[in-house]
């Protein structure tokens, strides 16, 4: 088994940069370099480039990335809880699952080798129930889980979603 990374950074977004004394100059984009395959503008197909999964697509984060990727070409996988909420993209499925159903995550992750794991909203169970999104993942053959985790995140953090966020982390990193 590879070593598991845990990502703290937005991969895909577009970030606006502020210039010296405050005026903005023009967005730039940080990406990774990508095979030819897979670049903006090419023909995607199911047999050559993967669904890529953004959960939170009916929110601002998910939502953001879900449309970027699209605009780009790339085929999605949207995982959502509410069916009804989620955005009507160019080739992109919608799955339903809640972060606490194994089965259901599962089932909508088979076959996708990156997804990215938007933060739980805040509940009692949140640790347990992205714990239990992170076992269902590697079940499912994720590959690679991209999560917007917390600033200062550990299991013995001060503050109570840094400890969710570090519990998490730590599921990444123990899932290989």
């Amino acid at each position: 088994a590879r070593p598991a990374t845990v990502h703290r950074t937005y991969a895909w977004l577009t970030r606006p940069t502020v210039g010296p004394v405050g005026g903005h100059r023009r967005a730039r984009t940080r990406s990774t370099p990508t095979p030819a395959r897979t670049r903006p503008g090419s023909d995607y197909s199911a047999d050559m480039t993967p669904r890529i999964a953004v959960t939170g697509a009916t929110g601002h984060l998910g939502g953001r990335v879900a449309d970027l990727l699209a605009a780009q070409g790339v085929p999605l996988r949207l995982v959502v809880r509410d069916p009804d909420r989620a955005p009507h993209l160019p080739d992109a499925e919608v799955a339903v699952a809640s972060y606490g159903d194994a089965g259901a995550v599962e089932a909508a992750l088979r076959g996708v080798e990156v997804a990215l794991m938007g933060s739980a909203g805040e509940s009692a169970t949140r640790a347990q129930d992205q714990a239990t999104f992170v076992s269902a993942a590697a079940a499912a053959g994720v590959r690679q889980l991209v999560y917007t985790s917390f600033a200062a995140a550990s299991p013995d953090a001060v503050f109570t979603l840094g400890r969710d966020h570090g519990a998490t982390e730590a599921a990444i990193t123990a899932s290989g």
